[in-house]
């Protein structure tokens, strides 16, 4: 009975360091295109739209 309660306990805390990981990466993308588009061509922001969708991509095909 108490591995099974300290199993779930693993699952629920391992979801919520990836919920928030999730979380901070967007924020932190966000913040990141949002300064290239402001400051730099739309060139960089183009290559760096590319790389995140094939980051979402490789992990959605690994989920």
């Amino acid at each position: 009975m108490k591995a099974s309660y300290q199993a779930i306990t693993s699952v629920i805390l391992l979801a919520s360091v990836l919920a928030i990981s999730i979380a901070l990466y967007s924020f932190a993308f966000m913040e990141i295109s949002s300064l290239l588009n402001e400051t730099r061509s739309n060139t960089i922001s183009e290559c760096i739209l590319l790389l995140h969708g094939g980051i979402e991509a490789a992990y959605s095909n690994n989920n």
